[in-house]
């Protein structure tokens, strides 16, 4: 099993939760898996290591230019060229390793100080740049915000201990109020949520957009299938037997059918929802076994429609356009709640609805990444996980997030595959399944491996344009 990179931690709450998301599953190529966000594990805080902002900086290195004296600066670019990317990737190794800040110390040849980090993250020479020379250096320019992209940095461009430099990553909410950066400061290393342009009691009137001279835009990737049409593959313990079945919800001519399949072969179908609706899987009354429901977008405004055991409907809001929904019994009481997965700025945030309307948060992953969850160590409660599809042609990858905060991964099916997650044998604990849309298949596994222990077809499939 390949090894995951470098924990992200942004500081938002830890809640373990989970659900299995039932709704079409949209693939989209992403970068390496980000691991959950666990707020307090990355670094120490105190007084003498402020959290934000700059505690010195070391000596920047020379950068030569044709005709510059000994000392002077040369206005050209310091670095080959490096795509936004690498940046991004590069910044994450840093993360998570218990580096603490030192700017009379090195890591990897780069003062492990604010500029030093970002110096190792745009691959400057060693030691590094600082914030007022990565200009004079003919490094970087000046940008606006609006040009603003990953591998971009918001530099105060002071020197010593008052200037400080962050790397951008992505804006977190659409009106630009806060953004994703990775940033070196006297508490370490941190890959966090923070206002535009800085923390509002850190001088963020001294931050300007900077862009790396040296930084390109990655290649636009070819466009992926990304609207898919047929039978959507259900899963749920359907007659109580402490183990999951299969099913399809299948849209026909108007009439949504949710289309069980029972251990004994037989064939149970359910009509239930409106045209457009997605489906939605839970034991909303704690009996022991799955209902259905479905999840509807109508005029902005999300809509859990819960369907029960004596044929009564009940409907929960939550969420906004264009979440997913996620349902899970977030806190080991028997029943099912609802959530939803929202993908914004390149952060995964899965917001799990407990039973008295209160919110909890998770991060993980990246975008284009779908939820997967299950109860991957076994007792009352779910977990999250994530879907990500190959963008090479290979196998897709499954990653389960533990009560421990580790993850575990799986490379399982091949891209165009819809990921399934259920305890297909009764073990106890969720594990791994796909369904293929072009051959209507069933493909389920009972450990956390790429192998199949059962394949079956079932459905009438679909496609992917």
């Amino acid at each position: 099993m390949p090894a995951l990179p470098a924990l992200r931690r942004p500081a938002l709450g830890f809640v373990l939760a989970g659900a299995l998301s039932l709704g079409v599953v949209v693939p989209a190529a992403g970068p390496a898996l980000a691991q959950p966000s666990v707020p307090g594990a990355q670094a120490l805080k105190s007084s003498a290591r402020p959290d934000r902002g700059s505690s010195g900086q070391g000596a920047a290195a020379p950068v030569a230019r044709k005709g510059a004296g000994p000392g002077q600066f040369g206005l050209a670019a310091a670095s080959a060229p490096i795509s936004r990317s690498q940046v991004i990737a590069r910044a994450e190794t840093w993360v998570g390793i218990g580096l603490g800040y030192n700017q009379g110390a090195t890591y990897q040849g780069y003062r492990r100080d604010c500029s030093g980090y970002v110096s190792m993250a745009w691959q400057l020479a060693t030691p590094g740049q600082t914030t007022n020379s990565f200009g004079p250096a003919g490094i970087s320019r000046v940008i606006g915000k609006s040009e603003l992209k990953p591998g971009d940095a918001l530099n105060n461009d002071k020197s010593g201990n008052s200037g400080h430099v962050v790397l951008f990553e992505g804006w977190a909410d659409s009106s630009q109020s806060s953004y994703w950066g990775y940033e070196f400061s006297g508490s370490g290393v941190h890959h966090r949520k923070i206002p535009y342009p800085y923390f509002a009691d850190s001088d963020p009137s001294g931050y300007k957009p900077i862009r790396n001279l040296a930084v390109t835009d990655d290649a636009t990737p070819a466009p992926t299938p990304s609207t898919y049409r047929g039978d959507v593959p259900i899963v749920g313990d359907w007659d109580g037997r402490g183990h999951t079945q299969v099913g399809v919800f299948r849209n026909s001519g108007g009439a949504n059918q949710f289309v069980l399949r029972h251990d004994d072969g037989s064939i149970s179908s359910i009509s239930f929802g409106d045209p457009g609706d997605q489906p939605i899987i839970g034991d909303w009354d704690g009996t022991g076994h799955a209902q259905v429901g479905v999840f509807r977008n109508s005029g902005g405004a999300n809509q859990f429609v819960l369907r029960h055991d004596d044929g009564s409907i009940s409907s929960i809001s939550l969420g906004d356009p264009g979440d997913q929904p996620i349902i899970g019994d977030w806190q080991g009481t028997g029943r099912a709640q609802v959530g939803v997965f929202r993908s914004t700025g390149g952060a995964n945030e899965f917001i799990m609805r407990n039973a008295d309307g209160s919110l909890n948060k998770i991060l993980l992953g990246d975008r284009g990444d779908q939820p997967v969850i299950g109860r991957w160590d076994g007792g009352a409660r779910d977990l999250p996980g994530i879907f990500r599809r190959s963008s090479t042609g290979g196998a897709n990858t499954i990653a389960a997030l533990h009560a421990d905060g580790s993850l575990t991964q799986a490379q399982y099916g091949i891209p165009g595959d819809l990921p399934v997650i259920g305890d297909w044998s009764g073990a106890g604990r969720s594990s791994y399944g796909i369904y293929r849309p072009g051959n209507a298949t069933f493909t389920l596994s009972n450990s956390y491996a790429g192998a199949a222990d059962t394949s079956f077809i079932y459905g009438n499939g679909g496609t992917w344009s």
